[in-house]
């Protein structure tokens, strides 16, 4: 037998978990595999943040770069449009 051997998560109570955000105690269902020391609330609610910083970057970054964004997106759209070389027979 194991004795000792620990999750990455602290357990509660049987089938229960503490996640390290939040600090509440919830059921197993509602932590993902991995990472485990964090609901599924307190995951979602860190990806929807990142994902509006990584946004407002992005659009800092076209505003800032207008003239080069414009330019690469025009040489993206003429490289999709020809066709690759040994395509299509």
């Amino acid at each position: 037998m194991m004795q000792g051997h620990h999750t990455a998560a602290s357990t509660c109570a049987a089938g229960h978990r503490q996640c390290s955000r939040c600090g509440k105690s919830k059921p197993l269902t509602a932590f993902y595999r991995n990472p485990a020391t964090i609901c599924k609330g307190c995951h979602n609610r860190a990806s929807r943040l990142t994902n509006q910083i990584r946004r407002a970057a992005i659009a800092h970054l076209i505003a800032t770069h207008q003239a080069e964004y414009r330019a690469r997106l025009d040489a993206e759209r003429v490289a999709r449009a020809t066709p690759e070389a040994g395509g299509e027979r």
